[in-house]
């Protein structure tokens, strides 16, 4: 019986690490990445926190970004060197870290074996758990820090309250360090102590809750004040609610159709056959957020189910990023919502095979979309081969203007590579080479609708001055014409 159990947990582990690892090795570098290791590396090189690879809008200063990510970045690259993987697989740690709280949490309010094993599959195969654990992005640091405080604070709670709220707020100062979204984990923290021991709280508590905000606050204060505007600037962005529409069937249709239906492949350029069979995973998971509160009473149980709709209002909310990056945070409260749904019809036959159909058909999308992102390989079939190609035979030396994701391979050398998507506009130095990707000339277009006057410079630029001299894979290069 313990080996089984014990393969109830450990086989989860196993198959996230190795679809993680995978990812960590096939996916291709994305421009997020190398905008916060060109911070890390800079602190390392010259004791400065700047962004030296993103210059579209010149040079702005130290970077704001949460620091805590940056210094955890900065020691593994201190350790193991510069290289894309080394910094990918701090990411893989942290989605460990937070797939382990979410086995504590399963174990502790599931009682069937069968529908806990179902629910660790699910989270570890989870396309977007496993994607951001394999990108050197802050989301899953951030994510999994919230994620062990919850945890924690839900299993001493009872036993050690005092150490529970201490612990817990320790863990979500140490979330919002990592990422602004930690102050998603502040506000459930705060939600699941007043629900659940709103007795046990006084003046010590208070006090003992605000020790890690208190120290954290101070640290945050000295860095944010090294480049205050921008920071303010970047936290509005950030935060602001979208107050330019009260309709909030609109604003809960732009949710559903931005950040998951084009998370999951559905967009109109991108809808497939491939695609299409995946809607039924985003459609079972809505469902189960609206009869979640039908069947499920418990209210140790409820919680996770307040959590998740307060992260889905909070995302819906949010009036700019519609990234799939932050769904990390989310999914793994619909399937814990789910499995709860699910342990509660386990005494119904019927049901039961319904939910067991469901779970399964998910794990068996969730696995062959990962298996063919890894088998595509974008990173060696597209990065690299296109970057090999255009070393070899038509780089001669000089400053390239790309995406960012480009300094990987030139070893974050600034002299060689920096981004810059509007052309010097800003610097007023024109490179030798330019290097474009979809991304890139999707954001050339959306200044036509942003700023017109950068428009016209990217469109006179791009038109008389360079010369396509490789179109590859993904990227696409052009060469400065020589003044006759």
């Amino acid at each position: 019986m313990r080996i089984k159990n014990l393969l109830i947990i450990i086989i989860p582990i196993i198959i996230f690490l190795i679809l993680g690892t995978s990812l960590v090795f096939t996916n291709r570098p994305i421009t997020d990445e190398s905008w916060h290791a060109s911070t890390a590396v800079n602190l390392l090189r010259e004791g400065v926190m700047r962004n030296t690879n993103f210059i579209s809008w010149g040079d702005i200063g130290p970077s704001m970004y949460s620091p805590l990510f940056l210094f955890n970045e900065a020691l593994v690259i201190k350790i193991f060197g510069i290289s894309l993987f080394t910094i990918r697989f701090l990411s893989l740690f942290w989605g460990l870290m937070g797939l382990i709280a979410i086995i504590f949490l399963l174990k502790k309010i599931i009682n069937n074996k069968i529908v806990l094993f179902l629910s660790l599959l699910l989270v570890s195969t989870d396309m977007f758990f496993l994607k951001s654990s394999s990108t050197a992005r802050m989301d899953i640091m951030s994510a999994s820090l919230t994620l062990i405080a919850i945890t924690l604070f839900l299993y001493l709670r009872e036993k050690k309250f005092t150490l529970a709220v201490f612990l817990s707020n320790l863990f979500i100062c140490l979330s919002g360090l990592s990422h602004f979204n930690g102050i998603l984990g502040l506000i459930a923290l705060i939600f699941l102590i007043i629900y659940l021991d709103r007795k046990k709280i006084n003046l010590k508590i208070i006090l003992i809750a605000i020790i890690p905000y208190f120290i954290g606050g101070i640290f945050y204060g000295i860095y944010i004040f090294k480049n205050y505007d921008f920071f303010v600037n970047q936290f509005n962005n950030a935060v602001k609610p979208n107050i330019t529409t009260i309709n909030l069937l609109k604003l809960i249709h732009d949710e559903f159709i931005y950040r998951y239906l084009y998370a999951y492949g559905l967009s109109p350029e991108q809808s497939s056959i491939f695609s299409i069979i995946k809607l039924p995973v985003i459609i079972f998971y809505f469902i189960c957020l609206i009869i979640f509160p039908i069947f499920v009473k418990e209210k140790d149980k409820k919680i996770f189910w307040w959590i998740l709709l307060f992260y889905f209002i909070v995302f819906t909310l949010e009036p700019i990023y519609k990234t799939e990056s932050y769904i990390c945070w989310i999914t793994p409260f619909f399937i814990i919502s789910a499995s709860l749904i699910f342990d509660k019809f386990n005494v119904k036959r019927a049901l039961k095979i319904i939910f067991i159909f469901c779970f399964i058909a998910i794990l068996i999308i969730s696995v062959s979309r990962t298996v063919y992102s890894i088998n595509r390989n974008d990173y060696q079939n597209k990065y690299i081969s296109d970057l090999k190609q255009f070393n070899e035979k038509y780089y001669n030396g000089g400053k390239i203007y790309g995406p960012g994701e480009i300094t990987f391979y030139y070893g974050f050398n600034d002299n060689i590579i920096q981004d810059d998507y509007t052309l010097g506009f800003y610097t007023g130095i024109l490179p030798e080479y330019i290097a474009t990707s979809s991304d890139y000339e999707e954001t050339f277009e959306n200044f036509k609708t942003v700023n017109v006057e950068i428009y016209n410079h990217i469109k006179d630029t791009m038109g008389r001055k360079y010369i396509k001299i490789f179109e590859g894979n993904y990227f696409t290069f052009y060469k400065k014409i020589v003044s006759q």
